[in-house]
């Protein structure tokens, strides 16, 4: 799986991610830190787990992305705003930019079906690239 940024605004980082047969699945929000994620751009496994979030205690089903220099609990989860994300992947359908920012649609339908596609699987390979700035 591979995910593509292609947008770095001071209200959210966006992106595409992609699976492994090069078909767009999903958009892609992160919170951003001055321009920058938490999640420097290279090559990664995601485990799957059980985990919760500081504003949702209620354990769910989702994937870590494993040995990010310097943070743990980096998850796939549901985020319309980058207010929702502390270094986290939102996945949505698409991309708004308003004058309120930008925010990413249908995230719970798009986190739902990411999982129901990993069903069966407990590991997989993730490369994170930063793409030409849109």
């Amino acid at each position: 799986m591979r995910m593509v940024r292609t947008g770095f605004r001071s209200d959210g980082i966006t992106g595409t991610l992609y699976n492994d047969q090069e078909e767009p699945i999903a958009v892609t929000l992160e919170h951003s830190y001055d321009g920058e994620a938490k999640l420097p751009a290279g090559p990664y496994t995601c485990k799957r787990g059980m985990h919760t979030l500081h504003h949702h205690p209620v354990a769910f089903e989702t994937f870590e992305v494993m040995d990010v220099p310097g943070h743990t609990g980096i998850l796939f989860h549901v985020a319309n705003w980058q207010r929702d994300l502390d270094g986290c992947i939102g996945l949505g359908r698409t991309v708004i930019q308003s004058e309120v920012g930008t925010m990413i649609t249908d995230s719970n339908f798009t986190f739902t079906k990411f999982m129901y596609d990993l069903d069966g699987i407990d590991t997989f390979l993730f490369t994170v690239e930063d793409g030409v700035t849109v």
